[in-house]
């Protein structure tokens, strides 16, 4: 009983976090992730750690220490409380199984109920959004949703909408979950939700299908992932003309997105050891050759964490998520909430778990029969 109000008070905790995040209300929130982060550490004392944890935590520790060395403690500061909030999430909750059912059904409500409220009225909730951080603009433009972004919010429900469909198989409800995503015109989540669904297709056919008789590893997730970019790369251009026919496809975003993606100076300087400062990073971006800076999350991953942590930490992740690897490294393309919101991660690692649970129950009953 105990143990669950402590996870409850965890959860309730990098709720709060992800929402606070794009408020006004920075001491809060970061008072509340000093609690988190305390109360991980406590966690992952009290569990059995294994190679990959330690290793993990050393690689962390290691390439943090190199970075307070050399730059502005304050700026590096902030990289460290998001890494190190990931690190102690995943570590801990890969090992603890704990789904507040409730919980989530009711953020799921007050989510679904801001945006279809939004998107019909025009306006956020309360119209005048005096708490909202940097992204107040979207108050009457786009639905925002319980993160108060479009982004964080389109992220949250292709995380659960990939949970609906594969461990649920409640398809009508995975229909209506996408629609309400489709009503935030925020398209990262839902690419990379339809890329991994394209993955879990694959994976049934291969079972039953002879000639498809294959592991869907590390190179058919490259291959699937790159053949896709192979032909944006060469048909860019024709994929922008045909997307402005469409109004609402977003293709001013689209373009600046895949421009950056395949002009190697956004990420030609992203393998440095050590952390830096982000907005340091994306302000000499700005000042040398880009009218926008970076847009890109594994860029952004890889300049806050340094491309050592930023490489292994993602290795680790799409390695140990069996049904949401192809789902982070799609959504790289854009955010990187997997790793500097510690709610999102956590629902990934549980959702995982069960359905991995379920596939190998599954196995075990087409073995016995």
């Amino acid at each position: 009983m105990k143990r669950n109000i402590y996870h409850y008070v965890l959860v309730l905790l990098m709720l709060s976090s992800a929402i606070l995040g794009s408020t006004i209300f920075d001491t809060f929130q970061i008072a509340i992730e000093l609690i988190l982060f305390l109360m991980l550490f406590y966690g992952i004392i009290t569990i059995k750690l294994q190679i990959i944890d330690i290793v993990l935590l050393g690689i962390f520790l290691f390439v943090f220490l190199i970075s307070f060395s050399i730059n502005e403690f304050l700026k590096i500061a902030l990289n460290f409380k998001i890494y190190g909030l990931c690190i102690l999430t995943f570590i801990y909750f890969r090992k603890v199984h704990f789904n507040p059912k409730k919980l989530i059904k009711l953020v799921h409500a007050i989510n679904i109920f801001l945006i279809v409220h939004q998107f019909v009225t025009g306006q956020f909730i309360v119209p005048s959004a005096w708490f909202f951080g940097q992204y107040q603009e979207y108050a009457n433009s786009r639905p925002v949703g319980i993160f108060l972004t479009p982004h964080a919010s389109s992220f949250f429900i292709a995380v659960s909408t990939l949970y609906i469909v594969i461990q649920g198989k409640r398809y009508f409800k995975g229909w209506f979950f996408f629609s309400i995503n489709l009503m935030t015109g925020s398209f990262t989540g839902l690419i990379a939700f339809l890329a991994q669904l394209m993955q879990q297709l694959f994976n049934y056919f291969s079972k039953k299908i002879p000639l498809l008789k294959f592991k869907f590893g590390w190179s058919t997730k490259i291959l699937v992932i790159g053949f896709p970019l192979l032909l944006l790369a060469v048909y860019k251009e024709q994929f922008i003309e045909l997307l402005k026919v469409n109004p609402y496809s977003r293709y001013n975003s689209v373009e600046i997105i895949l421009n950056q993606l395949f002009d190697s100076r956004f990420f030609s300087d992203i393998f440095k050891v050590y952390p830096r400062d982000y907005q340091t990073y994306t302000i000499g971006q700005e000042l040398m050759f880009a009218d926008f800076a970076n847009e890109i999350g594994f860029v952004k991953v890889f300049v806050e964490a340094g491309f050592v942590l930023g490489m292994f930490l993602l290795i680790t992740l799409i390695g140990n998520l069996r049904y949401y690897g192809i789902f982070i490294l799609v959504s790289l393309l854009h955010y990187s909430f997997a790793f500097n919101m510690p709610f999102m991660l956590f629902l990934m690692i549980q959702y995982d778990y069960e359905m991995t649970q379920r596939n190998q129950m599954d196995s075990i009953s087409v073995i016995e029969s």
